[in-house]
């Protein structure tokens, strides 16, 4: 009987944390995370993507904890709320044996959460450094072909230009070609 309410117990908590970690994970990463840092209109789907799989591992791991209490109280407040509690301990079940799913789903959760921090986190942060980097051509030629240009927003000007030369054996160079700047007063 005891194995059946701690399956019983598992699978209702399961369906909890899977939904409340897969929520918390996409507002985290995509409404507060990756959608704050970037303009959208000034980066590729690729690149957007690229970016997308580096932050939402990394809010998965601040989100994991958080579904796990929040797994652990919903599904005990409603056996509590439902008398399952009082029928376990008036049958003579040990109520610490009812806690085992609790603290299978905590241990999954923290050994996630212990592996991301210490060891992907950091790789993940430099991966997304070398995007930024390697990818810095691409969006300033997509910049120079927009309507509004290249701008710089702390010398208020912006950059135009007719066209890009070909470089030969640098890759990381960019010459532009017709060029003109613009800078502009309050007005």
């Amino acid at each position: 009987m005891l194995p059946t309410l701690q399956w019983y117990i598992f699978r209702e908590m399961g369906k909890t944390f899977v939904l409340t970690a897969v929520g918390m994970t996409i507002v985290l990463g995509l409404g507060g995370g990756v959608l704050e840092l970037v303009e959208i209109d000034r980066i590729s789907p690729g690149q957007l993507l690229k970016l997308i799989l580096i932050v939402l591992p990394v809010s998965g791991t601040l989100t994991l904890p958080i579904a796990a209490l929040y797994a652990a109280t919903i599904t005990y407040g409603r056996l509590s709320a439902d008398n399952e509690i009082l029928a376990c301990k008036s049958s003579g079940i040990n109520i610490a044996w009812l806690f085992l799913p609790t603290f299978a789903i905590s241990l999954l959760s923290a050994g996630f959460t212990f592996y991301f921090t210490c060891f992907m986190i950091p790789g993940l942060v430099k991966d997304m450094s070398n995007i930024a980097k390697s990818d810095i051509r691409q969006i300033v030629e997509t910049r120079l072909t927009s309507p509004e240009r290249l701008p710089l927003p702390q010398a208020n000007a912006r950059i135009y230009a007719d066209g890009q030369a070909e470089t030969i054996g640098n890759d990381d160079a960019l010459v532009l070609t017709g060029v003109a700047f613009t800078a502009m007063d309050d007005r």
